[in-house]
């Protein structure tokens, strides 16, 4: 099946450990909003606090709201939200970013992956950019395939969302869903590694250990 895309969801990190990095993700979005054609937007965030966005605005008239950092990260429970909101979308995507692993709330793993794998029925593609962690062992166990995976770090934040905005414009212009490529999946970390260690984390799940964070309440 051609895809199409109509719509963009992005579901922002904002827990206390994002505080370095806000700034980058908010000019990552903007960027990528005014490298790709015209479709819907929403952004939703998530901390101890959920805000799930019922708005949609042009990706050109697209306003980035203050992202303001603290508290934990209720990964599970944002994205339970976001699917199930998002449940009968057709041809969307939704572009999550975290730093770390889940630390707070009711949903689980299972309970994500389940409305994921509804939701990619209906010609959707969910990304999934994470830090602090192996992201693609993480999104493999909500159901994100590991082509759509990416680890980021702290450095390169705006490198993951061009990556994310390049393949949204491929996807655009060619109906094709491509996957996160060797030099972008190079350009997102400040580690040097060689193509047949990132090849080699990505078929095997090897690499540098997850972190998991402190439940800081920097604000």
């Amino acid at each position: 099946m051609t895809k199409i895309l109509k719509k963009i969801h992005f579901v922002i990190d904002k827990s206390a450990s994002m505080i370095t990095m806000m700034e980058d993700v908010k000019l990552g979005i903007q960027n990528t909003l005014n490298n790709i054609d015209e479709c819907d937007v929403s952004l939703s965030t998530f901390n101890d606090e959920l805000y799930i966005d019922a708005s949609v605005s042009k990706s050109s008239s697209f306003t980035i709201p203050e992202l303001h950092c603290a508290g934990c990260t209720r990964l599970y429970d944002c994205l339970v939200e976001v699917l199930s909101k998002e449940i009968t979308s057709t041809d969307t995507m939704i572009v999550v970013l975290t730093d770390g692993l889940n630390n707070k709330g009711n949903s689980t793993p299972e309970d994500v992956r389940k409305l994921l794998l509804n939701f990619k029925k209906n010609n959707n593609i969910v990304k999934f950019l994470g830090a602090n962690m192996d992201a693609v062992l993480n999104a493999s166990e909500i159901g994100v395939q590991e082509s759509d995976a990416l680890n980021y770090d702290h450095m390169n934040v705006t490198h993951a969302l061009r990556a994310v905005s390049d393949n949204i414009l491929e996807l655009q212009r060619s109906g094709i869903n491509v996957p996160f490529l060797l030099p972008q999946r190079a350009a997102s970390i400040s580690t040097p590694r060689t193509n047949t260690q990132i090849h080699t984390q990505l078929h095997d799940n090897l690499g540098p250990p997850m972190l998991r964070r402190c439940n800081s309440m920097l604000s």
